[in-house]
C-alpha cells in the first residue's frame, strides 16, 4: 500500500561558527609616511566581510585594504586579517568591522591615534622633575642613615675600649663591684 509512496525530505544543515572579538594593531608611520592597521579575528564560520572606517564615517579606498582569509583544515573555521595601509594623522580614528549576515552578528574594534597635546609635554616635564626630587631626597636619606650608623659604631666601640675588650659581654654593660664595700653592707632575711 505504502509502498509506491515515495517521500523526498529536504534537509538543510547550517554550519555557524562566532568570530572572536576583532584585535586591532596601529603601527604608525615615521615622518608623515603611511600608517598600517591590522585587524585580526579567528575561528568562525562562515567567512565573514570585513570593512574599515576612518573617522567613524569614511570608508577608505579599496586598494588601500588587503584581506587574508585561512581555513583551518580540522575544523572548517576561518581566520580572517586584513590589514590597512593609509596615511592618515596619528589622532585619527581608524575602526575594523566584521560582519558576519548568517549570524546577524557584527564585530568591531577601533584604534584611535595619539593626539599630541602641550598637557602632554608638560606632564612628563613635571614627572621628571619630580623624579629627580625623590632621587635627591632618597640620595640624603641614605647618607643621613650612613652617618648615623658609622657615628653609633665609633660610640659603640669607645664604649669596647673603655670596658674592656670582651666578646661575650657585647650587648651587655659591665658593672664593676668594690668588694670592701660588699662586705661592709648589713645583712637582711630575706
Amino acid at each position: 500500500m505504502f509502498g509506491a509512496l515515495l517521500l523526498a525530505i529536504t534537509s538543510v544543515a547550517s554550519v555557524q561558527g562566532h568570530f572572536s572579538h576583532p584585535t586591532l594593531l596601529r603601527q604608525n608611520g615615521v615622518d608623515g609616511g603611511d600608517t598600517r592597521l591590522f585587524c585580526n579575528s579567528r575561528g568562525g564560520f562562515p567567512a565573514p566581510s570585513i570593512s574599515w572606517l576612518v573617522n567613524h564615517t569614511q570608508r577608505p579606498p579599496e586598494p588601500l585594504v588587503t584581506t587574508y582569509i585561512n581555513v583551518l583544515p580540522q575544523s572548517e573555521l576561518y581566520n580572517i586579517t586584513s590589514v590597512l595601509t593609509i596615511n592618515i594623522s596619528a589622532d585619527t580614528a581608524v575602526t575594523c568591522v566584521l560582519e558576519n549576515n548568517l549570524l546577524n552578528k557584527t564585530l568591531t574594534a577601533t584604534s584611535i591615534g595619539v593626539r599630541s597635546s602641550t598637557s602632554v609635554v608638560r606632564l612628563s616635564e613635571h614627572m621628571w622633575a619630580f623624579s629627580a626630587a625623590l632621587c635627591v631626597v632618597v640620595f640624603f636619606l641614605v647618607a643621613a642613615s650612613l652617618g648615623f650608623q658609622k657615628k653609633w659604631d665609633r660610640d659603640r666601640k669607645r664604649k669596647q675600649d673603655r670596658c674592656g675588650d670582651d666578646s661575650s659581654s657585647e650587648g651587655t654593660d659591665m658593672i664593676v663591684f668594690d668588694l670592701e664595700q660588699w662586705a661592709s653592707l648589713p645583712e637582711t632575711d630575706v
